[in-house]
């Protein structure tokens, strides 16, 4: 009786790792694409990395500042979010005297359910979020 919860705990964050890795891939592939084409896509097919849209547990989608063009938010959503964490990322421009330069965070939801990173937040701690990388 007490190995069951322990058991559905490390299956739910093995699932959550899918999140994170794709999520990050995903991030990785914003900052090549922008390299060669010098804007963000919504389109994850056009970013190359061979991620699906939607999994057993999770739907990933891409959502680009359409007024600064200055980032892209990709939003890894638990398919059952009663039970799994939500991941987003952000890739971004930072201009410097030197040029411009591209960023990324990768943020965990702080409980099932809860949270969400938008457009233009460049910090996970806002609604929810805590960062877990880069």
């Amino acid at each position: 009786a007490i190995a069951l919860p322990s058991f559905l705990n490390q299956a739910n964050k093995a699932k959550q790792s899918e999140a994170k890795t794709y999520v990050g891939s995903i991030n990785k592939g914003h900052q090549a694409y922008y390299t060669e084409n010098t804007k963000f896509t919504s389109d994850i097919g056009a970013l190359g990395v061979g991620i699906e849209t939607q999994t057993a547990n999770y739907t990933y989608k891409v959502e680009v500042d359409n007024d600064t063009k200055n980032d892209a938010v990709t939003k890894g959503d638990a398919v059952n979010d009663d039970v799994l964490n939500s991941y987003h990322g952000m890739v971004f421009l930072v201009t410097t005297t030197g040029g411009s330069t591209s960023r990324t965070i990768l943020c965990e939801t702080t409980a099932p359910g809860v949270g969400t990173l938008d457009n233009g937040e460049r910090d996970c701690t806002n609604k929810g979020m805590k960062s877990i990388g880069g």
